[in-house]
């Protein structure tokens, strides 16, 4: 389950072209459209694990019916997930996307209608936080207070239907990937824009490719980790550093294998016997939770809760399960649309593990703990296992969707994923849904156990 990114790397895949010759994509009727918005909300209401997190039941139907009444000719797939995409946010999941079938793109990869800003707030004001490429009279700090003629603050609001996950995790995303999201959420996508500022003063910004854009997003620290082995540890002075990088694991050998390189790393954190261990997940992409259990078991003895579960029943999901070959006769004969619910179950680590480790321990946490990782910090957090230190994460939060399903849109063929379990933290819903560390230090630019070192032990 990749974050940002998880999320980056999806990003591109399910988005991103605009051209001059839109007639040059295949076109789709109005029924073949509204046949497709049909399909999508049969999913969206009966699969998804919790559809009316953000949006009631009624607001969500308004919001289709709004969509079917713009349906009044033909449209490309392009522009029909122009329409459909608010769809997938509202659903406030972190793992939902909706695309396009990359064959539908046709040349709008090479179009520069991409604006090169991207936003931060200050007080009410809307301000420049970065710049991708030099644009003469807009530098970081610009108030920004209009773009041909819109108020930003409509702009942000619309690109907020645009991102997923919780809204105020969307509208992070809307103003840090301000000029991506603008370009692709506007219906008149254009090769330059005008831009108000503050002063008053209306300055001409160019646009750019989304080569532009890729180059900016996959330099983001949350990404740089990629090609790291999934576990490594290592020694600074008198701590030990094990960098947790993904849980990415996809079957029983895999796990095998993973279990085997936590063995041999708490041998050797046996031998070096560090006073303080940190483990690092600020750059976590997630995975496969066993991952998390099978490493809390190497230092903590302590019986501790897991996450709740309400898993939705569909006979959607269900069918794709067979096909899966997974047999589960306890969902197969509950009735669709019912809410399997599944109490937090306690968690007894093996009680006499001789490699298990005994000293201060520091989970790091940050921008890039996602998914898997996240419920991991957020299982020591809520049982009070060790210390939490970083930064509260951005890109996920400790109650989410998961389980993920995907579908294709029939006539249009535009893929659709989200979450068919709603995974709930081991202290519940009466908490808020964010994870705060113990000690706040700061990891804007990284960490490593030097680092770490400096600002932890004193």
């Amino acid at each position: 389950m990749k974050k940002l990114f998880i999320l980056f790397a999806a990003l591109f895949d399910v988005l991103l072209a605009f051209g001059q010759n839109t007639n040059e994509l295949p076109k789709f009727s109005a029924d073949e459209l509204k046949s497709d918005l049909v399909f999508l909300k049969q999913q969206v209401f009966n699969v998804h694990a919790n559809p009316f997190t953000e949006l009631s039941q009624t607001q969500y139907q308004k919001l289709f019916d709004d969509i079917e009444s713009r349906i009044t000719d033909s449209l490309t797939a392009v522009d029909f997930y122009r329409l459909v995409k608010p769809v997938v946010s509202y659903l406030s999941d972190e793992h939902a996307q909706i695309g396009y079938n990359g064959k539908l793109i046709g040349t709008y990869f090479t179009s520069s209608v991409f604006l090169p800003i991207t936003l931060t707030k200050r007080g009410k004001d809307y301000v420049v936080d970065k710049t991708l490429t030099d644009v003469a009279g807009i530098v970081k700090g610009n108030v920004i207070t209009q773009i041909n003629n819109e108020p930003v603050n409509a702009l942000v609001d619309r690109n907020i239907a645009y991102t997923t996950g919780f809204r105020g995790q969307r509208l992070d995303k809307a103003m840090q990937q301000f000029g991506l999201w603008f370009g692709w959420s506007t219906s008149q996508p254009k090769v330059q824009y005008e831009v108000k500022t503050g002063s008053g003063k209306t300055i001409v910004v160019p646009g750019v490719d989304i080569k532009v854009w890729q180059k900016y997003l996959s330099a983001a620290p949350v990404t740089s980790t990629a090609k790291l082995p999934l576990i490594s540890y290592s020694l600074y002075k008198d701590a030990g550093y094990i960098n947790a990088n993904s849980f990415s694991i996809h079957n029983n050998r895999e796990m095998d294998s993973i279990r085997n390189v936590l063995k041999t790393v708490f041998q050797k954190i046996n031998t070096d016997k560090p006073k303080y261990l940190f483990v690092d997940v600020s750059n976590n992409d997630g995975g496969n939770s066993e991952v998390g259990d099978a490493m809390i078991d190497y230092f903590s003895a302590k019986p501790y809760l897991n996450y709740q579960c309400n898993w939705r029943r569909s006979d959607e999901y269900l069918k794709l399960m067979q096909r899966w070959g997974i047999k589960d006769s306890v969902y197969a004969a509950k009735a669709a649309g019912t809410l399997i619910h599944f109490d937090a179950e306690q968690v007894f680590p093996s009680a006499n593990n001789p490699l298990r480790y005994n000293g201060k321990v520091y989970i790091i946490v940050g921008n890039g703990t996602f998914s898997s990782a996240m419920m991991f910090a957020t299982v020591i957090k809520d049982n009070k296992i060790a210390a939490l230190a970083g930064q509260v994460p951005k890109n996920g939060h400790p109650s989410h969707f998961g389980e993920m399903y995907s579908v294709t849109l029939p006539n249009t063929k535009l893929p659709v994923r989200f979450g068919v379990k709603e995974w709930l933290r081991p202290a519940g819903k009466s908490v808020e849904n964010f994870l705060r560390p113990d000690i706040n230090i700061d990891l804007s630019a990284g960490s490593n156990p030097e680092k770490l070192y400096g600002l932890l032990i004193k």
